[in-house]
């Protein structure tokens, strides 16, 4: 049993078509408008560029990946379509479909997209990252990795592929291979905080907990704001299978660290600052947040719903939680 045991993966990259002669300014403030992430001036540029110019696919298509960003995936979704229906050739325009409707839980339909960008480019090592993300999403983990890795061959400097694939290698059980993934990620960008907190679990995993503990401790460092971070050390801390790393006073700290930055609704970031009561001995402090936890039934789980009631049975004897090897 465990505590937020969840891989984060990070989102794609949205393209932005090339200029062609005669575009108008509109369309050029538009662009660093969207590469500035000031989506809403974006969205204003390419409106009026749109009014101008009705015909221009590439403003709708790029309205749509400023819709994206503000994440307003409809509104993303009906400018595409119309980027598409105007030019059915631009592997883009599907490409960033597919991110909407991915971001939607529509996983099928992105794949669709997905799949549909490769046809029309097929050296798309973006399109085989998103693609392994809603494969992944799906919990196929085989093809999310064969995704990955096609990505990885295509973009080899590619540090997020490198991080997902870690991921479904993790999913798979596979922890030799995910380690390699982490670790070349961070080879590749040495403040990917979210690659030191995949990797810790990994190293978690195969038992080498005194490297699992750094990799967090670095995670933290890195993003001070990371709730994951926070809260993987404050279950090492509370349940390690190694007694020598188990101390009760700092999991509470770090316990109650993760569960302010999720804004105490986070129900594996109240478990695990139940598990760190429990270890310090104060069980009626981790009856409270294990039972306060299981208010969040339908973020939970019933997997992790039924393991934490089984903890929570174990602090109503007073005893703490603890790993097994």
């Amino acid at each position: 049993m465990s505590a937020m045991r969840l891989m984060i993966v990070l989102g794609a990259i949205f393209f932005a078509p090339a200029l062609t002669f005669g575009q108008q300014n509109n369309f050029q403030q538009g662009l660093q408008a969207l590469a500035n992430r000031d989506y809403d001036l974006a969205i204003s540029c390419f409106s009026q560029e749109v009014r101008q110019n009705p015909r221009e696919a590439a403003a709708f298509a790029n309205r749509g990946n400023a819709y994206a960003g503000k994440g307003e995936y409809d509104k993303a979704i009906a400018d595409f379509n119309q980027a598409i229906r105007l030019n059915p050739s631009d592997s883009h325009a599907y490409n960033n479909r597919g991110y909407a409707y991915d971001a939607r839980g529509d996983y099928d339909r992105a794949i669709v997209d997905y799949n549909q960008a490769l046809m029309l480019n097929p050296k798309d090592s973006d399109a085989y990252y998103n693609r392994g993300n809603a494969y992944r999403a799906k919990g196929d983990y085989e093809q999310a990795a064969a995704d990955y890795t096609e990505s990885i061959r295509l973009q080899p400097k590619f540090a997020l592929a490198h991080n997902s694939r870690g991921t479904a290698y993790y999913e798979m059980k596979d922890y030799k291979r995910a380690i390699a993934d982490f670790s070349t990620a961070i080879r590749l960008q040495p403040q990917f905080a979210r690659a030191f907190e995949n990797r810790g679990l990994a190293l978690e995993k195969t038992g080498d907990y005194d490297k699992a503990q750094a990799d967090f401790l670095q995670a933290v460092k890195l993003n001070p704001k990371s709730t994951n971070a926070y809260n993987n050390l404050a279950w090492l801390w509370a349940t390690c299978a190694n007694a020598r790393l188990r101390e009760g006073k700092k999991a509470i700290e770090y316990g109650i660290r993760a569960c302010e930055l999720s804004n105490w609704k986070d129900p594996f970031c109240l478990g695990t600052l139940a598990a760190a009561y429990a270890e310090a001995g104060k069980f009626s402090d981790a009856i409270k947040w294990q039972s306060r936890a299981l208010d969040f039934l339908e973020v939970y789980g019933k997997s992790a719903t039924e393991q934490a009631r089984q903890r929570l049975l174990i602090y109503e004897a007073h005893k703490p939680y603890h790993e097994t090897n």
